[in-house]
């Protein structure tokens, strides 16, 4: 079924996982950053993160915390791989739920509870930077409140 590329004003129907540029009405992927036909950028929405963390230095020993997936130091890929393409951002954080040791100057000493994180880590919390070694961005990952029940 062939379905133009751009639809008029009076349409508003549109499938699942598509958007419409309100510039040049095309349709568009729903996670689609600018229009592929006129290059304009979509608004993103800022909804905050439920139960974040933002002062990160008052957690105490022995608390949980979640690592929020994306956050964190990333690079930019140079090179098409079969992982990934050209330009796009390679997440080089941590992911799950963690367990406090201590909190340092630029971070926090913590403990994996899953297989997939288990062990030592140091989650940077510090100001952003690039180095220019290696061009990893440093950036704070994002911490979320999580209760952690006890079994019996």
């Amino acid at each position: 079924m062939y379905m133009e590329n751009t639809i008029s004003k009076n349409t508003v129907k549109l499938n699942r996982g598509q958007k419409l540029c309100k510039t040049c009405m095309s349709v568009n992927a729903a996670r689609q950053m600018v229009c592929k036909t006129c290059n304009s950028p979509f608004s993103s929405k800022s909804t905050p993160v439920k139960n974040q963390i933002n002062n990160w230095k008052n957690l105490e020993k022995d608390s949980y915390f979640k690592v929020v997936q994306g956050s964190g130091p990333y690079y930019i890929a140079s090179k098409d791989s079969e992982s990934h393409k050209v330009g796009e951002k390679v997440c080089m954080g941590y992911t799950g739920v963690f367990k406090v040791v201590k909190v340092e100057e630029n971070g926090i000493l913590s403990y994996g509870l899953s297989n997939k994180n288990a062990g030592y880590s140091f989650i940077y919390m510090g100001p952003s930077k690039t180095s220019k070694e290696t061009g990893i961005k440093m950036e704070p990952h994002k911490l979320v409140k999580v209760k952690i029940r006890k079994r019996t």
